[in-house]
C-alpha cells in the first residue's frame, strides 16, 4: 500500500489506526465478562484515508481494508484508590460504593472504573480506552478458566485435505467415453449415466462432482474422503476448545459455575460433530484397507468387502485387523485398539440415544461420557493406526 507522495505505508501507521479503534477492543468483551492476558484471533475491517495500492504503477484508491489479526489486552495487577462512597442526605445510608484506577501500557493510558449500590452482588465495571468516549461495560472481572495452551491442539495446523488423484496408464484412459458435441453431451446425461467428471493433468486423474450456483456449474478437483473428514475433525475440535478456553469464570474454588448458556452449547454441539467426522475418517480408512477380492473368516463367518463395509461395526473392523494386515496385533496395539472403541461406542450411543419417560434420561450419561473423552488422545492413536496399518497413505503432518 502507498501514500499519494508515492511513500509507502508503514506498520506504524496501520498499528495506530488499529490501536485506537475501539471496535478493536470490544471483540474482547463476550458475554460471561472480558478477557485480560489472553491472545484472540479477529478479521475487523477498518477505513483509511490516502491510502492507495499500485497495479502497473497506477494508484487505486482503497477505502477499507479486512485483516486477520491477533489481539490481547495486557493486563496487570493496578493499586485502587481511596474507596468512596455515595451517602443519603442525611449521612446515614450508604447508597453506593465506587473505586478506580488506571494504568499505562504502550504510552496510552486506561482506566477501570467500579460501581456497586449494597443492593447488588456484583460491582458495574468499565473500562475506558483512548480515544473512544463510551466505556466497554464488563459482565464482571474474570480469569480464563484453566491453562488454553494445555488444551489447543495447534500443532496439528499442517494437516491438510489433499486431492483424490492416481497414477494412470494410457490404455485406462482411451476407454473412458467423452463427450465431444452439445448434442453427445445431452445424450450422454439422458441416458442416465453420472454428472461426475473426470480430469486428467500429467498423467493423474481426478474427479469433479459439479453443484449448480447462479446458474453456473461450479466444480473443483474433488478431495481424499479420509483426510476430508479428518481434517474437518480436526477443525471442529479446534472450534470446541476455543469455546472451552473463552469461557470467563470468577476466580473462586470448589463451586459449579454456571456459564453462559449459548457458549456452553456451542462447545457441546462441536464436540460432538467432531466425534461425528473422526470415526467417518476411520471407518472410511479401514474400508480403504479391505481389497476387493479379499475374504476372510471372522467369529465362523466368511467376510467379503461388503459385508466389511456394511455389516461391521468400527469395533469389529479394528479385531478383524490382524486377519489382513501382516504384523498387526491387537495386544501390543492394546492402547491404540482401546481408545478407538471407545470412540466407536460414543458414536453409536450419539446416533441411537435413549429417552425415559422418567427424569432420569439415559442419554444424559452418553454425554457426560463425551465430555470426558480425551479426544485428543485418541487423534494422537489414530495417527498411529493410520501410520501402521497402511505405512504408505499419508496426512500432512502424520
Amino acid at each position: 500500500m502507498w501514500f499519494k507522495s508515492g511513500e509507502l505505508v508503514t506498520s506504524h501507521y496501520l498499528n495506530n489506526i488499529f490501536k485506537n479503534t475501539s471496535q478493536v477492543w470490544s471483540y474482547l468483551s463476550t458475554k460471561s465478562g472480558f478477557l485480560f492476558n489472553h491472545k484472540k484471533i479477529i478479521y475487523p475491517q477498518f477505513n483509511v484515508t490516502e491510502v492507495y495500492t499500485k497495479v502497473n504503477d497506477e494508484l487505486f484508491v482503497i477505502d477499507s481494508i479486512r485483516l486477520k489479526l491477533q489481539i490481547e489486552f495486557k493486563y496487570t495487577e493496578v493499586k485502587l484508590k481511596e474507596l468512596k462512597s455515595y451517602f443519603s442526605l442525611d449521612d446515614s445510608i450508604s447508597l453506593a460504593s465506587f473505586a478506580d484506577a488506571e494504568f499505562i501500557y504502550d504510552n496510552e493510558k486506561y482506566s477501570i472504573c467500579f460501581i456497586k449500590t449494597d443492593e447488588e452482588e456484583k460491582p458495574l465495571t468499565y473500562v475506558n480506552v483512548p480515544n473512544s468516549n463510551e466505556p466497554i461495560q464488563l459482565d464482571y472481572l474474570g480469569e480464563l478458566n484453566g491453562n488454553i495452551e494445555k488444551y489447543t491442539i495447534n500443532f496439528y495446523e499442517n494437516i491438510s485435505v489433499k486431492n483424490y488423484e492416481f497414477n494412470t496408464a494410457p490404455s485406462v484412459t482411451q476407454n473412458i467415453p467423452v463427450a465431444k458435441t452439445k448434442k453427445q453431451e445431452k445424450d450422454f446425461y439422458k441416458n442416465g449415466k453420472s454428472r461426475i467428471l473426470i480430469g486428467l493433468h500429467e498423467n493423474k486423474m481426478f474427479f469433479m462432482i459439479p453443484f449448480s450456483h447462479n446458474d453456473k456449474l461450479i466444480t473443483g478437483k474433488f478431495p481424499e474422503p479420509i483426510s476430508l473428514f479428518f481434517n474437518h475433525s480436526i477443525e471442529l475440535f479446534n472450534k470446541c476448545i476455543e469455546y472451552k478456553g473463552s469461557l470467563v469464570v470468577e476466580d473462586s474454588k470448589n463451586h459449579i459455575v454456571l456459564v453462559n448458556d449459548n457458549d456452553y452449547h456451542l462447545y457441546i454441539q462441536y464436540f460432538t460433530s467432531s466425534v461425528f467426522m473422526l470415526h467417518s475418517a476411520i471407518e472410511l480408512f479401514l474400508n480403504s484397507c479391505f481389497k476387493d477380492e479379499l475374504e476372510i473368516k471372522y467369529q465362523n463367518d466368511s467376510i467379503t468387502k461388503q459385508q466389511f463395509q456394511g455389516l461391521l461395526s468400527l469395533k469389529d473392523k479394528i479385531n478383524t485387523l490382524p486377519l489382513f494386515v501382516d504384523n498387526f496385533k491387537l495386544e501390543k496395539n492394546k492402547t491404540c485398539v482401546n481408545i478407538i472403541t471407545e470412540l466407536s461406542e460414543i458414536n453409536e450411543e450419539l446416533q441411537n440415544l435413549k429417552t425415559s419417560d422418567t427424569l432420569n434420561h439415559p442419554f444424559l450419561g452418553t454425554f457426560e461420557r463425551l465430555l470426558k473423552f480425551d479426544m485428543i488422545k485418541c487423534f494422537d492413536n489414530v495417527k498411529i493406526l493410520f501410520k501402521k496399518v497402511n505405512p504408505n497413505f499419508w496426512i500432512d503432518d502424520i
